[in-house]
């Protein structure tokens, strides 16, 4: 139970601090919004899978691709702000339940 809970202070962390690195570090136009979802830490602390949503969706696979090519960058930036060992290595993930989620409530208002 403990376990858990340190698990959850960590990923909120690193998802507190992930979201500030992107805005800080990464070089994108004023109308993207990125924004990052629940993290999900393994137990042994080796991986952090970071779910990411980029607006416009046109440019999300431009974007994201853009921010995995910085994740080094990203990761040097959570390695410092962490004090624990070992780091989990962040994973992103292309967050796509928004875009599915705008999809039906379109569906939903042509049915009326």
């Amino acid at each position: 139970m403990a376990n858990q809970i340190r698990l959850k202070k960590i990923a909120e962390i690193v998802k507190r601090q992930i979201s500030q690195a992107i805005n800080e570090e990464v070089d994108l136009k004023p109308e993207i919004l990125i924004t990052v979802g629940d993290v999900v830490v393994t137990e042994d602390l080796k991986e952090a899978k970071v779910p990411i949503s980029i607006f416009p969706n046109a440019q999300a696979e431009n974007i994201f691709l853009r921010l995995n090519h910085q994740i080094y960058h990203l990761q040097q930036i959570i390695n410092h702000y962490l004090q624990i060992r070992p780091v989990p290595k962040m994973i992103f993930i292309l967050d796509r339940s928004l875009e599915k989620q705008d999809k039906i409530e379109k569906l939903i208002k042509q049915t009326k």
